[in-house]
């Protein structure tokens, strides 16, 4: 499954990085500082090589909140969405837990994590949660509930990165052979996987789909199978439906939505570590 493969992220981020800095593309550098470089000139704020933690207070936050990541908290009383310093020192905590707990269980979904992600930007937010947007590359977004684990963190990132990977995927390699606003109409809309009983806009399903096999491969590995149990039907119904909408790929989507749909019928987690390899 090349949407889980580290060297295809690898290139992908080196072709991105390429395109947007030009000739400031050092290749001399490591390729996590070029892409930081390259995501900086895209949004017009600077990030670093090192993930950076921040809250909702930041620009990078507004920023978020202003293209629609988390636009639930747009209206929220800025005296309201301050943070304290325990509550800081809370979402640092869990943050730092839960990357040791990636790490321990799969380098693999650790080193994904780390090359796709910028910053980490904890929300005060009515819906609880992560997001990230096509537009904006390296950002997730958390808004963690009050009785969040180091766990629900992790799940967290691995969906959100998972997102941020197959974002920069279509941006270089383009998977859909039409507009997102015609994916959007009634004809190619598809059941999430994640939002059960939901009818999302192809894209947008196809997305959910992706995210599942990370995640019930992380489950996997801590030994529980809730996600299993809860998304099994729903993410063969989001395979078979976006399958049955593959004239509507790319000659590369189209082998993403393969690789989707082998993985799917097989629910082999040997198949996401070949992957990663």
């Amino acid at each position: 499954m090349i949407f889980l493969s580290l060297s295809h992220a690898n290139e992908n981020i080196e072709k991105l990085s390429k395109a947007v800095l030009k000739e400031q593309f050092d290749a001399s550098r490591p390729i996590k500082e070029m892409y930081a470089k390259a995501v900086s000139t895209i949004r017009g704020m600077e990030c670093s090589a090192n993930i950076s933690v921040q809250f909702h207070d930041t620009q990078i936050a507004k920023e978020a909140i202003r293209q629609g990541v988390f636009s639930e908290a747009a209206d929220i009383d800025e005296k309201i969405s301050l943070q304290s310093k325990e509550y800081r020192d809370h979402c640092l905590s869990l943050y730092e837990e839960a990357l040791a707990l990636i790490n321990e269980k799969s380098t693999d979904l650790y080193n994904l994590v780390q090359a796709v992600t910028t910053d980490v930007v904890f929300v005060y937010s009515p819906r609880i949660g992560g997001g990230t947007g096509s537009h904006l590359p390296g950002v997730i977004c958390i808004s963690i509930g009050d009785d969040w684990t180091a766990m629900d963190v992790a799940n967290t990132l691995i969906h959100e990165a998972t997102h941020l990977n197959v974002f920069i995927c279509d941006m270089v390699n383009k998977i859909f052979s039409k507009p997102a606003s015609e994916l959007d109409k009634d004809e190619y809309r598809v059941l999430s996987a994640v939002r059960v009983g939901d009818m999302r806009p192809l894209d947008k399903a196809i997305h959910s789909a992706f995210v599942t096999v990370p995640l019930l491969y992380f489950e996997s590995l801590v030994g529980k199978d809730d996600m299993m149990q809860e998304f099994t039907n729903s993410l063969d119904d989001c395979v078979n439906g976006v399958v049955d909408k593959i004239d509507t790929f790319t000659p590369y989507g189209k082998q993403l939505v393969e690789d989707l749909d082998h993985f799917n019928r097989q629910r082999d987690f040997s198949l996401v570590e070949k992957s990663f390899a």
